[in-house]
């Protein structure tokens, strides 16, 4: 059976769609002929094929499955008349450690350090990162200095932005970071994935394996010193569980 004439404008659609130019198909196209997977069943017996010239090009569309954009993470230097500490926790085979870093608005490591955290869960040692950057901030900037904090455990921040008030277990530890919150003019605390927080899980990982606290005030290691530049410079992708 021939195409009949109100049928034939399906076809104008498809040549139309092939040949009229600036089209951007959104998806990949997958080139085919007239007689290849063309699903539609003719009303009046036959086919939609019957009498459809041979050879003519139509998309194939196939959907595929939508992937998301990567996350891109870069770790952001304060304003000029602030500080950014920078803590981090990490538990690895029962064994703790926590890791903390000041830095100015070059991205300067001003004072950088870590300890080991035994016997504590990942939470407990992200809070005793928060504690022990806060000692070292708080000895090395002068009293009424602002200061950005920052770290990759979104519970410690939320837990930080209302002062601890419902935290499930007020230690010593929680009480002693909010007198020493007391001794900056200004506080701002923000969450960031772990790969824009580089420096402080370097260190976190290297505190899992220090017994008594150590703080570099000058000196950095080569490693350290490395990844605060590559902070500057490049961005980070998200890495997705």
């Amino acid at each position: 059976m021939a195409l009949t004439g109100h049928h034939r404008p399906m076809f104008n659609v498809f040549w139309l769609h092939h040949r009229s130019p600036p089209y951007h198909p959104p998806l990949p196209i997958h080139w085919s002929t007239a007689f290849d997977d063309f699903p539609m069943s003719y009303p009046y017996g036959g086919t939609a094929l019957d009498g459809f010239p041979m050879g003519y090009p139509y998309y194939n569309i196939e959907a595929q499955p939508h992937k998301p954009r990567p996350t891109l993470v870069k770790w952001a230097a304060p304003e000029p008349d602030w500080m950014k500490l920078n803590f981090d926790g990490a538990v690895s085979k029962g064994v703790a450690g926590c890791g903390y870093a000041l830095r100015d608005s070059e991205g300067a490591i001003l004072a950088a350090g870590c300890c080991g955290a035994p016997d504590l869960n990942v939470l407990d040692a992200e809070l005793r990162g928060l504690w022990s950057g806060l000692k070292l901030a708080a000895k090395v900037c002068k009293r009424g200095q602002k200061l950005w904090i920052e770290g990759d455990s979104l519970v410690i921040i939320d837990y930080l932005k209302e002062f601890f008030v419902d935290y499930p277990n007020n230690q010593p530890v929680v009480q002693d970071i909010i007198r020493l919150l007391d001794h900056f003019s200004e506080i701002q605390a923000s969450h960031i994935y772990r790969e824009g927080n580089a420096v402080a899980d370097w260190l976190a990982g290297k505190g899992k394996y220090t017994r008594v606290e150590v703080v570099w005030t000058s000196d950095f290691p080569d490693k350290l010193e490395a990844l605060a530049q590559k902070d500057l410079r490049e961005y980070h992708e998200r890495r997705r569980k």
